[in-house]
């Protein structure tokens, strides 16, 4: 019963995060690898994200894009990393699998 509340209450976060229609569009594009940034600047090319490319791909304000993904990050479905100046973000994909398990739940699979 307490690893059901807790899961209840991990879940309520994760969603609660996602129910802003900037931040799922941000998570989107990260959990999509639409955006490979950081390549310029770094010697290996991932599929992270700096902010200022969510900037010029959402066109919204550097500081509305930093607390979206504060937002995010809080709920765990975005990873940080720090490269020299830059701060790059991932979508956690671990945590997107818990949302499947939720969802899966709720249908009955």
């Amino acid at each position: 019963m307490a690893d059901e509340k807790a899961d209840l209450a991990e879940w309520a976060k994760m969603l609660k995060a996602l129910s802003n229609v900037h931040r799922l569009r941000v998570y989107q594009t990260l959990f999509a690898g639409e955006l490979v940034s950081c390549c310029d600047r770094i010697e290996a090319c991932e599929p992270v994200v700096a902010q200022a490319d969510l900037v010029k791909l959402l066109g919204l304000a550097q500081s509305t894009i930093s607390q979206h993904l504060n937002v995010l990050e809080e709920a765990g479905l975005v990873t940080t990393e720090r490269r020299g100046p830059w701060t790059c973000y991932r979508a956690n994909r671990e945590r997107a699998a818990r949302l499947g398990e939720f969802f899966s739940g709720i249908a009955g699979g």
